[in-house]
């Protein structure tokens, strides 16, 4: 019996070494991979197609799919970004305006399964319109999908829809689920602190439906959303917007013969008859009998600066990326640790080659210490050299917050901007626990030791009042804050804080921000501070190694994620000892 067990147990120190060596051979295999392909150019023949299908997705950070780690988790379904860096599309279109080799772009596939939200695909747009200005041939090809699908792909010269497509063009809605009933029924109690009468992030836990104030706010704010949307489609299809509202009045769900009708597309053709058309303006490439195309991934991925490139010379100009909510600490990689990214501004800050910094701010906000942590950085930085910020979908509470000691702020009309409130809230389970014949007593050694942190009562009215005091103290800070900040009055804060959440257009006439303008401009009004022309850009985001990313997205269900953190020295220098900064895993793209 005991040799029995001596067996078993060393078959079990068998498999587990066979299981760690196999996925140290696996990661070794990738980054042989990404160590020859990565820098291998696309091949891209005369008369060619840039081809964007926006399935493959549109992301804030580049290093979210140039980086080795950063494609295997994302093929791996571990929870990286997939999609096309913001900065890359912007690039790579201004480079095939003015590339010899591209004929043109063609567009196809749904924005809705991007990841991108309506800001993205606001400066996607603009710089979609950029290229067509140079007087290449915009296509889209349109089969089934939202108004946000056919929000993008109408940005074109022509417009094509298969004839048994369909198009869901209703208008813009918000629809939230409110849990106070189901806390109600299972003994669950919440109390709350806040200050600002729009400031709803706990009316789903307080509330069986919309306040009357959150109910304002957020009408007006798809109002203004839906109207701009409304607004470039009038444009490009050369009706007019109250045209365009009344045909989303019109019906839910179009057949492609009424979105013809109503002049919503050019054209009823099949797929193989859009094959056909690009081949007769641009060229057929006999190697996969279809047009001549560059996936835009890869071309990107040629047009990235070089040395011998116009923007891969000159001074340095950092873009810093903070992407999701705000969280005190180190936080992961798809959260705003407010002690690592101050951590990325201080070296920045001190490093003498960085000439110029862009934050790009995409989150709706979280811990209020981490925020100020954050907001203490962006003003050294901006007090050192110059510094812009740029808002993406979202620039919120938090969000707002870290942005306040920039002196210029860019953003889109789209953005969600605002949130100027503080809130805080305490649970308790008594009344669930004592249905169940649970009940607590304790001792303590003074009249509030442990009120914040218990979970077995309600907290008492006095307790309540030091907890709404400390709120109200926050959103004093906070709005003292923006009004030195944006140069406004308390009294002028006061009046558009309140917590409510404002669409970038009305940010704009209540001097939240400065000016309506994407990425790019944000870094053209740094290099203009620097008065230059020529720059190098150098992308700086939350810096987590490949074995912190993998624990984090595969916690719980990866069942060799501690295998591979015993084996975090070895992998570290697979990933980051090769002499490259990263080493790039380039997947195959689909051709059509």
């Amino acid at each position: 019996m005991l040799s029995l067990l001596f067996k078993l147990i060393l078959g079990i120190l068998r498999f587990l070494l066979s299981a760690v060596w196999g996925v140290v051979a696996l990661f070794t295999v990738l980054f042989a991979i990404g160590f020859f392909m990565g820098n291998r150019p696309a091949e891209i023949k005369p008369k060619s197609f840039l081809v964007m299908d926006w399935r493959e997705g549109l992301v804030e950070r580049p290093e979210a799919d140039t980086s080795l780690h950063g494609r295997i988790l994302a093929h791996l379904g571990l929870g990286s970004d997939k999609g096309i860096p913001l900065w890359d599309f912007h690039t790579a279109l201004e480079r095939a305006a003015k590339d010899d080799r591209i004929v043109g772009l063609f567009m196809t596939g749904n924005a809705s399964d991007s990841g991108a939200g309506l800001a993205q695909l606001f400066e996607a747009r603009e710089a979609i319109q950029a290229f067509r200005a140079s007087g290449k041939p915009v296509i889209s090809y349109f089969q089934l999908g939202t108004g946000q699908d056919y929000y993008i792909l109408s940005a074109c010269d022509q417009f094509l829809m298969n004839p048994q497509g369909i198009l869901v063009f209703s208008g813009m809605s918000m629809e939230s689920p409110f849990f106070f009933g189901a806390m109600e029924r299972y003994g669950v109690g919440l109390q709350e602190a806040r200050v600002g009468k729009y400031k709803s992030a706990l009316e789903p836990f307080t509330r069986a439906d919309f306040s009357p104030e959150n109910r304002e706010s957020q009408q007006a704010l798809i109002d203004d959303l839906w109207g701009q949307l409304v607004a470039d489609i009038a444009v490009a299809r050369h009706l007019t917007p109250e045209e365009v509202q009344a045909l989303s009045h019109k019906a839910p769900i179009w057949d492609a013969r009424d979105v013809k009708d109503h002049q919503l597309v050019d054209e009823l053709v099949y797929f193989d008859q859009v094959l056909d058309l690009l081949m007769s303006k641009g060229s057929k490439d006999p190697d996969i009998q279809s047009f001549a195309q560059v996936n835009m991934f890869d071309y990107a991925r040629e047009a990235l600066p070089s040395k011998k490139d116009p923007y891969g010379v000159g001074p340095k100009i950092a873009i810093v990326y903070a992407e999701g909510s705000i969280v005190d600490g180190e936080g992961t990689p798809d959260q705003i640790g407010g002690d690592h990214l101050a951590h990325l501004l201080r070296a920045l800050r001190k490093d003498d080659e960085i000439e110029g910094v862009v934050l790009r701010i995409n989150s709706g906000g979280g811990s209020g210490l981490a925020s100020e942590v954050i907001s203490r950085e962006v003003g050294l930085v901006s007090a050192a050299k110059p510094l812009v910020v740029s808002f993406g979908d979202v620039a919120a509470s938090g969000g707002y917050w870290i942005a306040m000691e920039a002196p210029t702020i860019f953003a889109s009309p789209l953005t969600i901007t605002g949130s100027i409130g503080d809130f805080s809230f305490v649970t308790n389970l008594q009344a669930l626990a004592h249905d169940h014949g649970v009940t607590f007593d304790g001792v303590k050694t003074g009249p509030f030791a442990g009120c914040m942190q218990t979970y077995t009562r309600p907290r008492t009215p006095e307790e309540m009042a030091h907890l709404q005091q400390f709120v109200a103290n926050g959103y004093q800070h906070f709005i003292e804050k923006v009004a030195a900040g944006r140069h406004l009055s308390l009294e002028a804060v006061e009046a558009v804080a309140q917590g409510r959440v404002w669409s970038g257009v009305r940010a704009k006439d209540l001097a939240l921000i400065d000016h309506f303008g994407s990425l790019k401009a944000a870094v053209e009004a740094v290099a203009s501070q620097l008065k230059v022309d020529k720059y190098q850009i150098v992308h700086v985001g939350p810096d987590y190694s490949l074995s912190d990313r993998l624990a984090h997205y595969g916690q719980g269900w990866f069942p060799f994620v501690q295998l591979i953190s015993a084996y975090k020295p070895f992998i570290e220098q697979l990933t980051r000892g090769s002499g490259v900064p990263e080493a790039k895993l380039i997947m195959t793209q689909p051709t059509f």
